[in-house]
């Protein structure tokens, strides 16, 4: 059961690196690094500005639950603040996964 938790979350790491960037990469190439422009393309509608203040919340929450949670390294901290920063569809997973597979290496030191 451990095995197969930590595989969803590692699973749902890298979904939430690759859906969201298979629609972010083309408009970035488009458009460039434009924060103005994607600031008011999400706020152009309220379900855009749903979803812009939902993902900004998101990553807040995960920054705050990566820097408190004091069971990690904080290498691996550092690690889910970084992927965080990327989107927290892919921050809050790979948290779960280095969460599970730290705690399952510790129950097996003596």
């Amino acid at each position: 059961m451990e095995r197969a938790r930590e595989r969803t979350y590692l699973g749902l790491a890298v979904a939430g690196v690759v859906l969201p960037y298979r629609h972010g990469l083309p408009w970035l190439v488009e458009h460039g690094p434009d924060a103005r422009l994607l600031a008011r393309q999400l706020g152009s509608s309220r379900a855009g500005a749903f979803f812009g203040w939902d993902v900004v919340v998101s990553a807040a929450a995960v920054l705050a639950l990566s820097a408190l949670d004091d069971e990690l390294p904080a290498r691996q901290r550092a690690a889910v603040a970084l992927a965080t920063l990327a989107g927290p569809s892919a921050g809050l997973p790979l948290h779960l996964w280095l969460r599970e597979r730290h705690r399952r290496r510790a129950r097996r030191r003596p």
